[in-house]
């Protein structure tokens, strides 16, 4: 099968393209500039650039988002425009089958939430991510299937950025002192990147099933527990302390997966501990 990632630069893109060529698929990368050590053709996301890299594939992968923390809905607006245009050139093309990254941001209040909890974005991240599952239902019909993925808060090896699980790894690694600060006990749906990489996959070779699905690690986390775990994964150099002073006001999350499970089989083959020991061993076999 012939598939288009977008967002290809991104950590979870990465990793999706490797894993896709691994399962023996001819796989496009995009992004919005070209990168050719990793093989990523840029493209404007017009509609014309976009059926030139279309023409003849099976499926695409749309991970490309604008990620701010910006309270703006406007800011958002051409990672829409970039949708819309990436479907009209699907069925301009052809092209059978796209799945979209939307996010747990959709879901706000008391977890745990199913397909069936009614959306309500706290962010407008998370709005323009319920605008961009209403667009891929909109462009669905007998030549185009699409599903959004609703994907937890998503962890991996080789993304820096001041996220608090990314600190804990950076400092894990350095075998530095980690400070969990706010309310260490919150707990959060954590999932690896190659969990929600192998529930794309899964999703892009099946054409049945819902219009979005959960994606998460099935056993939300606190972040005590998250920085415990990057610590033990590097050889438990780093002394981990708790500052409950309030923090970020981040508050609980969790999704409900049954769903997912029975329309394409997907089910979190990690949990913190195996993650973060896979997350040490590709550090390691980088340096």
């Amino acid at each position: 099968m012939r598939v288009v990632v977008t967002g290809a630069s991104g950590a979870v893109g990465r990793r999706l393209c490797k894993d896709l060529e691994f399962a023996g698929h001819d796989v496009t990368r995009l992004g919005r500039s070209t990168d050719e050590a990793r093989r990523v053709l840029g493209t404007t996301y017009d509609v014309d650039d976009l059926r030139s890299h279309l023409a003849g594939a099976d499926a695409v992968a749309h991970l490309a988002w604008r990620r701010t923390p910006s309270p703006r809905l406007s800011d958002f607006y051409p990672s829409l425009t970039a949708t819309e245009n990436l479907l009209e050139a699907c069925t301009a093309e052809g092209v059978g089958r796209l799945v979209g990254a939307s996010s747990i941001s959709v879901y706000s209040g008391t977890p745990s939430w199913t397909e069936q909890t009614v959306p309500s974005p706290a962010t407008a991240y998370g709005l323009s991510k319920l605008a961009g599952e209403g667009l891929l239902s909109l462009a669905a019909g007998p030549s185009l299937s699409t599903m959004s993925l609703r994907i937890g808060h998503v962890y991996t090896d080789d993304e820096v950025n001041s996220y608090g699980v990314n600190v804990f790894i950076e400092r894990a690694g350095a075998g530095q002192p980690i400070v969990v600060t706010g309310d260490s006990a919150r707990r959060r749906d954590m999932v690896y990147a190659a969990d929600v990489c192998r529930a794309f996959q899964l999703a892009l070779t099946s054409r049945a099933g819902p219009s979005v699905l959960n994606i998460g690690s099935g056993r939300p986390v606190s972040m005590g527990e998250l920085a415990e775990a990057a610590a033990d994964a590097f050889g438990g150099r780093s002394a981990v302390t708790r500052d409950d002073s309030p923090g970020d006001g981040a508050g609980s999350t969790g999704m409900d997966l049954e769903a997912a499970a029975e329309s394409i089989g997907y089910r979190p083959e990690h949990d913190i501990t195996t993650a973060m020991a896979d997350i040490a061993r590709r550090r390691s076999d980088r340096a």
